[in-house]
């Protein structure tokens, strides 16, 4: 199989719309040649390994919402390179709780 892999068309009605392509398709800052998608999923096919700042290969997909009948689906799955990055959990830096 080949990525990119686009999906034209609504699995439902098949229409070739979506609300992200119809919402950007007069803004000026969005070039033409740009794939939009209200919606993109990365997830990763390699385990990242000890080291940060390496990059992780995985599955980006769009998706999308079919402007005719409201179906959301996906539009677009492509191969990536993602730099690895760390997020702290919410609350992590508080002091701990403790009862007076």
């Amino acid at each position: 199989m080949e990525f990119p892999i686009e999906f034209n068309e609504c699995p439902i009605c098949h229409c070739q719309e979506t609300v992200c392509r119809e919402a950007c398709a007069d803004e000026p800052s969005v070039p033409n040649d740009v794939f939009v998608s209200l919606e993109k999923v990365f997830t990763p096919i390699q385990q990242p390994g000890q080291l940060l700042g390496l990059l992780v290969k995985g599955i980006m997909t769009h998706f999308d919402i079919c402007a005719k009948c409201g179906t959301r689906y996906c539009t677009k799955a492509e191969i990536v390179s993602m730099p690895l990055t760390v997020q702290q959990a919410s609350g992590q830096n508080k002091p701990p709780f403790r009862r007076g």
